[in-house]
């Protein structure tokens, strides 16, 4: 009786771990979500960037969504994803990047139905690159020895 009862504690103690573990999972990936979620898309001056390919990144989950944007002439030309997960929504996501060659703007844009975080996190990569070029230009010269 005794061995009995040990294996049905020993039964209960791992499915309470695993649901544990289970629970920690979603809440870690709803508070990813959120965070890409709240992240606030703003208007950029594209004709003050310069001519060039810009790199930007975004983290979701651990890794790293990389787009290029290729500016020239003060507009964006050709958007695109140069590093992802690999997964279907992503790949389904990726046509919000031609929305923002065509309204020039990361802001304002609808995320792609059936791949609303995958696009968000893509907007946000491109809002990134578009940034940094921002930054860079905006940067004082280094003094030159």
């Amino acid at each position: 009786m005794n061995k009995k009862r040990l294996i049905i504690a020993g039964a209960a103690l791992v499915v309470l771990i695993i649901v544990g573990v289970m629970v920690g999972m979603l809440l870690k990936v709803r508070a990813e979500i959120a965070r890409v979620k709240a992240v606030a898309l703003t208007e950029h001056d594209i004709s003050k960037l310069p001519d060039d390919e810009l790199l930007g990144t975004e983290i979701f989950m651990g890794t790293e969504f990389q787009v290029a944007v290729r500016v020239a002439g003060g507009r964006i030309v050709q958007a695109r994803v140069m590093k992802d997960d690999g997964r279907a929504y992503v790949k389904k996501a990726r046509v919000i990047l031609d929305a923002v060659v065509a309204a020039q703007a990361v802001k304002g844009i609808d995320a792609v139905s059936g791949a609303t975080v995958s696009s968000k996190v893509l907007l946000n990569a491109t809002q990134n690159a578009l940034e940094g070029a921002a930054a860079e230009k905006s940067a004082p010269a280094a003094d030159a020895p």
